[in-house]
């Protein structure tokens, strides 16, 4: 999707915002490739470009797309992100390289949740065994005693605190030298909390690991993240697009990325691109679930980006995604860390053949907002 008038031909296009949406591990690795495709386009790789991805005014970042938005926000560029990657100890601290530096099987936690559970199973015996409690209900009573999720992501705040520190960066989203944004949702509330911006108050104030921790909270897979007496959890569980929080900011350019789309497959093609079965059935419950998650995250994120084009019809809001035909993203687990090179290096060419594909409309854009984008800039190889 690319649309709106933007500004003048030839004229400044006021404030420019970036969006990067949710996807795990292999999400923000596409962020990351698309990134540097959009700098290259740009010109931006050289320090020269009025605009690029370290130097937009305003970043909202959603579930891991929260961790990149700060990584840029802070000055930090895709392509040193894909150097920690690709294995440079000089930028080693950048980027997680293991599920441990995520979240991590804790004992204690474990033995504590099995023992909340053990005793919700006993008392749910004696009072069946009294006649006060059905075995329908049992299932209920132990559910309730279930930890409210899987893992913690405490081991992901002490990573990103020492990433902020070693990196000279502030531990405050009110101190960062660009507006940034976390938009979460308030599990008792049901309502989206949008961290971040400029000036006083506790939403500023929200220490930046934290914020990011609670974007990224999962659903089952993560315990809520509790903030102030509040509980947080991902911030794509509500809306998809957050794109109304950088145009009600004064953005007149809009850049959104997106890693999570449906795979559109044929499985009477017979490409045996999934291996054993082209029906996605065949592949068990959790594929199934990734694919109804991916279209659900697809349809809410471009039916907000029509809603916000219309309510902001002088905005331009432009969308680079995965193409469904492209299996790379589907076939990973969004925290397959093995990926990682692979998916930064998908992420730069699907970005590049879309600016090529759109070539015309793209570089007219730029020209609208008062700067220069060249396709012939792009690589035929990155990293």
């Amino acid at each position: 999707m690319d649309s709106g008038p933007g500004g003048a031909p030839g004229s400044s296009a006021g404030r420019r915002a970036l969006v990067l949406c949710g996807g795990g591990i292999t999400g923000a690795m596409y962020e990351v490739g698309a990134l540097a495709a959009v700098d290259d386009f740009l010109g931006a790789a050289g320090g020269g470009a009025p605009l690029g991805s370290t130097r937009f005014d305003i970043y909202v970042g959603i579930s891991a797309g929260s961790y990149v938005a700060t990584a840029l926000c802070g000055g930090i560029t895709p392509q040193r992100l894909a150097s920690a990657v690709l294995g440079d100890p000089r930028e080693a601290g950048l980027v997680p390289h293991k599920r441990t530096d995520l979240f991590r099987f804790e004992p204690l936690r474990a033995a504590l949740a099995g023992l909340r559970l053990g005793g919700a199973l006993v008392r749910s015996g004696y009072r069946v065994a009294r006649g006060t409690l059905t075995l329908g209900e049992v299932a209920g009573e132990l559910a309730a005693a279930t930890p409210a999720g899987a893992f913690s992501l405490r081991p992901y705040q002490r990573f990103l605190e020492r990433f902020l520190r070693e990196q000279g960066l502030p531990q405050r989203l009110s101190a960062m030298p660009r507006e940034l944004f976390i938009p979460v949702n308030d599990l008792d509330s049901g309502h989206r909390v949008v961290f971040g911006g400029p000036g006083p108050g506790y939403l500023a104030e929200v220490g930046i690991a934290e914020a990011i921790c609670a974007s990224s909270a999962i659903p089952m897979v993560f315990e809520p993240v509790r903030i102030l007496g509040r509980d947080y959890i991902d911030g794509g569980t509500g809306k998809a697009d957050h794109v109304d929080v950088a145009l009600k900011r004064g953005a007149e350019l809009v850049l959104v990325i997106n890693p999570m789309v449906p795979i559109a497959h044929n499985p009477r093609a017979g490409s045996g691109l999934l291996g054993k079965s082209d029906r996605l059935r065949d592949h068990g419950l959790l594929t199934v679930y990734d694919q109804t998650m991916r279209m659900a995250i697809k349809a809410r994120l471009h039916q907000g980006l029509r809603r916000w084009q219309a309510e902001y019809p002088k905005a331009t809001i432009l969308l680079l995604e995965p193409d469904e035909i492209d299996a790379d993203m589907f076939l990973q687990n969004p925290m397959n860390f093995d990926a990682r090179v692979q998916i930064l290096s998908y992420g730069y060419k699907s970005a590049a053949q879309q600016l090529l594909a759109r070539r015309g409309r793209f570089e007219a854009m730029c020209r609208r907002h008062g700067l220069s984008g060249d396709v012939g800039r792009l690589k035929t190889v990155w990293p």
